[in-house]
């Protein structure tokens, strides 16, 4: 999308070296726009961006991606606050992918990388992802002493997806507190793992306390740690009416992050009176 931005990752240690010695002259001898990929691993950079764009303040100058996404954030936070926007990119939507079987992606995923390799090895992916993107992540919010408690709280929300958010019930089944419980809900949601689902209710008071629901913006990952492995599973288990359920609301609400619309869901609790 941007061909012709420069391309700087600090994923190589060269680079971070090449940088270190003289980070005022390697920023000004790159002229017009700058991707950087991995910034959160040369943390000297964000002063010198502050102090560039203070200089030259020209929207979409520079263009920061990480994969750790909560350092990411902290520098920028402390650094470019008031100075940058961001852009959150969620898993694919149905409309980005035309040609691919919603039935196949509802199984193993919406993730760019699985879509675009057929997703071969999918199992394997999800297991990384959650072994390495989302402890370091969640660990550089929360002190986990057992990340197996951790991943039962997570499974035990995949098997819930679509169903109200009972605090105590998983509590009690993971053997971990209410708070605990709630803390790691938090960190979730913020990691873009889950997204939660208010009820609708006239009163807006009425809507911040009642219970939400809890969806998961891929389904992917809730076949994987809920041990759904083929289509036949998927389709006649006990999960396949809420996996299709957050399937739908999953698409919607992406697109509405997507494309910055003022739009909200919901989901209407009926007592038998309407």
């Amino acid at each position: 999308m941007l061909p012709d931005y420069h391309y700087v990752s600090f994923d190589s240690p060269e680079t971070r070296l090449f940088w270190m010695d003289d980070p005022s002259g390697a920023l000004n001898s790159l002229k017009g726009g700058v991707i950087f990929d991995e910034a959160q691993k040369f943390p000297a950079l964000f002063e010198y961006l502050k102090i560039a764009v203070d200089q030259d303040p020209t929207a979409g100058r520079f263009v920061l991606i990480g994969s750790a996404q909560f350092m990411l954030l902290q520098s920028i936070s402390e650094s470019l606050a008031g100075r940058c926007g961001f852009q959150s990119l969620l898993p694919f939507e149905r409309a980005e992918v035309p040609h691919v079987s919603v039935a196949k992606a509802e199984l193993f995923g919406w993730y760019p990388e699985l879509v675009t390799r057929d997703w071969a090895m999918s199992r394997e992916w999800y297991d990384g992802y959650l072994t390495s993107y989302l402890e370091r992540d969640v660990r550089s919010l929360l002190n986990i002493g057992n990340l197996a408690d951790f991943h039962r709280v997570v499974g035990l929300l995949a098997v819930r997806t679509g169903q109200e958010f009972n605090a105590a019930s998983i509590s009690k089944e993971a053997g971990v507190s209410e708070k605990t419980v709630v803390a790691w809900l938090s960190v979730l949601e913020a990691s873009y793992i889950i997204f939660l689902l208010k009820p609708w209710h006239r009163n807006l008071g009425k809507r911040l306390v009642k219970r939400p629901k809890v969806y998961f913006w891929d389904t992917g990952l809730v076949c994987a740690l809920s041990g759904i492995r083929t289509q036949e599973a998927l389709s006649q288990g006990p999960l396949a009416g809420a996996l299709f359920e957050n399937l739908v609301l999953a698409d919607r609400a992406k697109a509405i992050a997507h494309r910055g619309l003022d739009q909200n869901l919901y989901y209407l609790r009926a007592n038998g009176r309407w």
